[in-house]
Order: structure tokens, then C-alpha cells, then sequence
């Protein structure tokens, strides 16, 4: 809460701390899927307090990646323990929107990878999810995000076509749930 108040100068050592107590739950052979990817939640929290774009970070990218890739790898760690299990499927879209966009300022090539990866996984996903509103808007806000990294890049015939189908995608969420 202390960050999502504008207080994040006090939220990330509190933040740090609690990481203590699920490093240690990480930390148990006997950790369910579930578990670990609350850890790797967690870091994600940490990852959005030291450089997420557009929000009352630190501003510390280098930070803020470290605790994105530590977040993915637990996603990952999840998968191993069960292999269905969508949070953490979910979670490396997540991530890598993330990773991406963070890299964004200051290697667009870089950040294209991970954004085209998130879309994969995506993608991915049980397709009887695939047409819900958040399903739909995480697949627009990557295909919006690889676009800006083709515009950046200066390849704007790449970019057009993917500003255009992740525009029709917020069009049909915008008429599905017009609040």
C-alpha cells in the first residue's frame, strides 16, 4: 500500500523484508506451485516499486529487471511443479511486459524480444480464457508495446500494422464493457 500511496522510498525496505519470509517459504522443498509463484509475486511487487514505468517508482531499471527475472525464474520454478498452472503462465506475459517496457528506454531491440516472448505465452494460454477482458487487453498492451519498440527503431511498416490490430483489440474490449 505504501507504494501504490506515492510512499515508495518507504515501501521497498519494508518490501525487502518480507522478502526474507518468502525466500524462506521458496526455500522449502515442499513448496506447492502456488507458493512459489506468490514469492515470484512478490518480487514482481519489488520490480514495480525500483523502476516500473509511469508510476511513483525509484526509477531503478537495473533494480527493477533483477527483480522481474527473479520473478519469472520462480514462474518457471512453478511450471516445473505444474506445468497447468495459468497464474504462473500468465505470470511470464506479465513479466516480460514488464521487462520490456522497462528496457524500452534504453534498448528497444531488447525490449522487442521480450515483448514478442510475453506474446507467446500469451498466446499460449487455455484457450477458454483467451477471450477475456484481461486476456484480450494483456494481448493488445504487448502487441501496442512491440509496435513502439518498432517505431523507436525507426521500422515504422512493422509498426503500423501491429498499432492497428492492438487498437481494434481495445476497440472491442471498449464495446464489450463500456464502463
Amino acid at each position: 500500500i505504501l507504494w501504490q500511496t506515492g510512499e515508495t522510498p518507504l515501501a521497498v525496505p519494508v518490501m525487502r523484508e518480507a522478502l526474507k519470509s518468502f525466500d524462506a517459504l521458496a526455500a522449502d522443498p515442499h513448496a506447492s506451485a502456488t507458493q512459489i509463484y506468490e514469492v515470484g509475486s512478490a518480487y514482481g511487487t519489488l520490480g514495480d516499486e525500483l523502476g516500473q514505468n509511469g508510476t511513483a517508482s525509484l526509477g531503478d531499471p537495473v533494480g527493477a529487471v533483477a527483480a522481474y527475472r527473479k520473478s519469472v525464474a520462480l514462474d518457471h520454478r512453478a511450471l516445473n511443479i505444474d506445468p497447468n498452472y495459468v497464474r504462473a503462465r500468465r505470470g511470464l506475459s506479465v513479466n516480460g511486459l514488464k521487462i520490456g517496457s522497462v528496457e524500452m528506454e534504453t534498448d528497444p531491440t531488447a525490449a522487442l524480444k521480450d515483448f514478442q516472448v510475453a506474446l507467446e505465452h500469451a498466446n499460449a494460454l487455455p484457450k477458454t480464457g483467451q477471450d477475456s477482458l484481461p486476456a484480450v487487453r494483456l494481448r493488445a498492451q504487448l502487441l501496442r508495446k512491440e509496435a513502439i519498440a518498432f517505431e523507436r527503431m525507426g521500422a515504422y511498416s512493422q509498426a503500423v500494422p501491429l498499432f492497428r490490430q492492438g487498437f481494434e483489440m481495445f476497440q472491442s474490449i471498449s464495446a464489450r464493457d463500456p464502463k
